[in-house]
């Protein structure tokens, strides 16, 4: 087995150390973590689907800690209702990202996305290099293809107060559409904002013929989750996210 190509080399960039990546299907933890040490890995990052109890019970008897629990939302193209437009507010305007959005763009992610996600939640990491996580990756959305194959974007009398990224990923014979990063400016959180870059971000899974739309989320972040479900999205597994230091 060759450890280092689990190394996430853009983590090990972000935070001047080495950090590895555990693969879900691992069945031998421990000779990995004795690899890692030999590679001088300081943190080990895992995720472990929640109703496997006994993988999570494993590595936390190997001093991972638990760091956040996600959900992963799901939506098939037959149960998507383009029509469902009844709550949205008509001041609010969903377009494609155009290059003068970035920096407000990456305003609104460094605003939202305080002390969020399991790399804030370390100790050990640094709060704002984990803040800055946030910024890089909207602008690698918007930037690079191979992160996301479209930003949507929400305005409000034409400045841009949201945003949502959607990757096509096609894998074992099947083909779907993922949320890669969404925010909403704090100030315009009560307009139903991101119900609808939800609702952009559907149609345009549609046309591109996935056969569903997935997100994840975290489990305490309560307003997203609650505008998946009113959306029509059902919870369809659950996993947490472990960090062992070496």
């Amino acid at each position: 087995m060759t450890a280092s190509k689990y190394i996430s080399e853009l983590d090990t960039r972000r935070f001047g150390i080495k950090v590895a990546k555990l693969p879900n299907d691992l069945n031998s933890i421990i000779d990995l973590l004795n690899s890692f040490e030999l590679l001088s890995v300081k943190l080990v990052i895992a995720r472990a689907d929640l109703d496997n109890i006994r993988k999570i019970q494993e590595l936390q008897q190997l001093d991972f800690k638990l760091m956040d629990v996600q959900l992963t939302y799901k939506i098939s193209k037959s149960l998507i209702n383009s029509k469902s437009d009844l709550l949205l507010n008509p001041n609010v305007i969903v377009r494609e990202f155009h290059n003068s959005d970035l920096e407000t763009l990456k305003k609104i992610a460094y605003q939202s996305f305080d002390n969020y996600g399991h790399y804030s939640v370390d100790p050990k990491i640094d709060k704002a290099k984990a803040r800055e996580i946030y910024i890089d990756w909207i602008e690698r959305a918007c930037l690079d293809k191979q992160v996301a194959d479209i930003v949507y974007v929400a305005e409000y009398e034409k400045n841009p107060i949201g945003f949502l990224a959607f990757k096509i990923l096609n894998t074992n014979e099947t083909f779907y559409a993922a949320g890669v990063i969404g925010a909403v400016d704090s100030n315009f959180r009560n307009m139903n904002v991101f119900k609808h870059l939800i609702k952009f971000g559907n149609n345009w899974a549609i046309n591109m013929k996935a056969d569903w739309i997935e997100h994840n989320v975290l489990a305490n972040n309560f307003a997203v989750n609650n505008s998946f479900i009113s959306s029509g999205f059902k919870i369809s597994k659950s996993f947490v996210t472990m960090h062992k230091w070496i």
